[in-house]
């Protein structure tokens, strides 16, 4: 009902259910300065500041019977005479008037015709002729004579008193910060968030098609080979590859595309949070609930489409497992986006942020550079502390940890004579030397990939 009645003060309650839209589409210029008021007004603000109104704009204002101070150099008639008060400031900023203008601003006129102003003829513009009075050097230094008027002595006699002796009556008080309490502002916050998602089929649209085109394409790469039962060591050599990588790309487009959504919705929250209308943990919450839907959805399209087509592995505890670490890696990426867009002002500093992270996952992760060689040493920090580790070490052996289809070792390569060491080769065999896609995963990661780990990894 308040908003209701805001909108209507404002004068904007047929278009109660438009959108604002953007340069050049939705509101027009004019009535989104009357939305920005809306917005101020919707906080209950005990004086509002406007800058330069116009006369439509100032009174819708009026309206809502709060204290309003205007700042306004040259205006016309029509405006000029819904003031009350009027504090007017010659040049150096010193005051040569405060108090009221009267009807047809008769007290502003006797004040400084009293003082030797020619007198306004008929019909003048009240405003243009005190910007002449301010400009005759025949009249006396007009802050001077303010100062030593009865007007002046008075209005300090008064705000002395108000200082000593305010009116309880009229003191300010709220029962709380914000007028609702937090479970309604949450839900309104998530209902606006979701609102703007749906409203934003570029973004969300965009990354649907482009998890799909590109599930397609590497999925494509292993169909042929998708009913094989045993592997060469470059065959799943390159499905860990793509696994990866796979991760990196939707990764760093979910990060890119979510980067100019998430700054004009920054931009949109300062003005709100000033206003006083929720708090960055409410959108911090919406945001959260907002992508959700969206990761989730382009996840399981992405990954129903590759798993299928790449016969990486079959069943649902592969599929489900792979998708959830999958979904957690698209999650990480976007919500780190929206990080970095909130922590810098500037956007091209948010994408170099962006770029440290994505180095990280790149280096770290466990593909580039093997886990053995960076356990024992400075760089188990950093392994450690990657996010892509613990999801690229969870689809890993979601995927290949108990598939059933063999690895062929080549003769004389290290995963050979790893097998042999360990007893799962003989190096005098006749017949090929055949191994489980565990064993690969154990000898190619140094044994830190393990499925006992996918707990830690979630957690």
């Amino acid at each position: 009902t308040f908003c209701k009645k805001v909108l209507k003060d404002v004068e904007l309650d047929d278009l109660s259910n438009s959108l604002v839209g953007i340069d050049g589409a939705g509101l027009s210029f004019e009535q989104r300065k009357r939305l920005s008021i809306a917005v101020e007004l919707a906080a209950s603000p005990s004086v509002l500041f406007l800058d330069e109104p116009d006369r439509s704009t100032f009174k819708t204002d009026r309206k809502s019977e709060q204290t309003i101070v205007a700042t306004i150099h040259q205006p016309s008639s029509a405006v000029f005479e819904l003031f009350d008060d009027l504090l007017l400031l010659k040049k150096g900023g010193e005051v040569t008037y405060h108090g009221p203008l009267g009807d047809d601003s008769i007290d502003l006129i006797d004040y400084f015709e009293c003082e030797g102003a020619v007198p306004i003829e008929l019909g003048d513009n009240p405003a243009n002729w005190i910007l002449r009075v301010m400009q005759d050097e025949d009249l006396d230094d007009l802050a001077q004579v303010y100062k030593e008027s009865e007007q002046y002595k008075a209005l300090r006699k008064e705000l002395k008193r108000l200082a000593q002796h305010p009116d309880p009556r009229e003191r300010v008080h709220y029962d709380g910060e914000f007028a609702t309490n937090y479970i309604y502002r949450q839900h309104q916050v998530n209902k606006r968030l979701r609102t703007i998602y749906w409203r934003s089929p570029t973004y969300n649209l965009g990354r649907l098609i482009v998890s799909l085109a590109l599930a397609c394409f590497l999925g494509i790469v292993f169909a042929r080979e998708r009913t094989e039962k045993i592997y060469s060591e470059s065959d799943i050599r390159a499905r860990i590859s793509v696994i990866f990588f796979s991760n990196i790309i939707i990764g760093i487009l979910a990060m890119v595309s979510v980067q100019p959504v998430m700054t004009r919705i920054r931009n949109i929250f300062y003005r709100h949070r000033d206003a006083g209308m929720y708090g960055s943990f409410s959108l911090g919450v919406a945001l959260g609930f907002a992508e959700s839907f969206f990761i989730c959805a382009s996840s399981g399209l992405f990954c129903i489409v590759f798993i299928s087509s790449s016969g990486l592995g079959y069943g649902i505890y592969r599929y489900f497992g792979y998708w959830g670490f999958f979904t957690f890696n698209s999650a990480l990426f976007s919500y780190f986006g929206q990080l970095f867009i909130s922590m810098v002002k500037s956007p091209k500093t948010a994408m170099i942020l962006s770029g440290v992270y994505i180095g990280f996952n790149n280096l770290f992760s466990g593909l580039v550079i093997p886990p053995s060689r960076m356990i024992g040493t400075l760089y188990a920090v950093t392994y450690y502390v990657t996010p892509g580790h613990y999801v690229f070490e969870g689809e890993v052996t979601t995927i290949m940890w108990n598939d059933a289809r063999y690895v062929q070792a080549t003769t004389g390569s290290d995963y050979y004579d790893w097998l042999v060491d360990t007893g799962l080769c003989d190096p005098d065999q006749t017949d090929p030397c055949l191994s489980s896609q565990k064993d690969y995963v154990q000898w190619f990661f140094g044994g830190e990939f393990t499925p006992d780990n996918i707990y830690r990894n979630l957690w």
